[in-house]
């Protein structure tokens, strides 16, 4: 996996993540961070947004990631120029 940010000032940064690490991330991150997660998430979601339900859902894509290299998971590119992707 690797995760590019452009900023507005022409600065490139390209980070390679092991698609194995997201995991060790996820199951590391502390509840305050999934607490603080899901205060900023409409209310119909907050259920959604937990260590236990990202964690299935890593589980039920792994395979999937495995499957597409190079598949494009998210793409923003801000009003002000910055820029981030995140591919398989």
């Amino acid at each position: 996996m690797k995760i590019k940010v452009r900023t507005t000032d022409g600065k490139r940064i390209t980070v390679p993540v092991p698609v194995s690490a997201v995991g060790a991330v996820l199951r590391l991150t502390p509840a305050s961070v999934w607490r603080t997660a899901a205060e900023n998430v409409p209310d119909p979601y907050k259920p959604l947004v937990s260590r236990k339900m990202i964690l299935l859902y890593y589980k039920a894509c792994k395979e999937i990631l495995h499957d597409h290299p190079g598949l494009e998971l998210v793409r923003v590119e801000a009003a002000d120029g910055t820029f981030v992707s995140i591919k398989l």
